[in-house]
């Protein structure tokens, strides 16, 4: 059995690092951990962990292709987009989409999109960022 010397002992550092160490939701990612990728445009950090995500500031709706709506075509077409520091769409590749002209449509919709830039440290950056826009008919 331990002395108590030594349970005093363990005691106290329990206690300073319980008082010492941020609550969870205090807990903030450390700077630099953001994911770099790669992409069409240049660098881009991926929106996650360490990254303060962007926000829409405007929409544009989708204009529905004629052939899409009159064979009742329909669902959502998922973009990867790279947003740059000024909040604008400057790249986009179609993940999936129902029809090639859907998402087309999508894409020409997303250019017009604005959002707040996504930050890492405080500082715009360009990110990428997945956008799904859904095309649904109604009777």
């Amino acid at each position: 059995m331990p002395s108590r010397a030594v349970l005093a002992l363990l005691c106290a550092a329990l206690a300073f690092a319980c008082a010492t160490a941020p609550a969870p939701s205090e807990q903030v990612q450390q700077p630099g951990t953001a994911e770099w990728v790669d992409t069409p445009v240049g660098k881009a950090v991926r929106v996650g962990p360490g990254v303060k995500a962007p926000v829409v500031i405007k929409r544009a709706e989708p204009r529905y292709p004629n052939a899409d709506r009159e064979s009742w075509i329909q669902g959502e077409v998922k973009l990867d987009t790279v947003i740059g520091e000024s909040g604008n769409i400057i790249h986009t590749t179609i993940l999936s989409a129902p029809s090639t002209s859907l998402g087309i449509a999508a894409q020409e919709s997303a250019m017009q999109w604005t959002f707040r830039p996504a930050e890492v440290d405080g500082r715009p950056v360009q990110s990428l960022f997945e956008l799904t826009i859904a095309f649904k008919l109604s009777k």
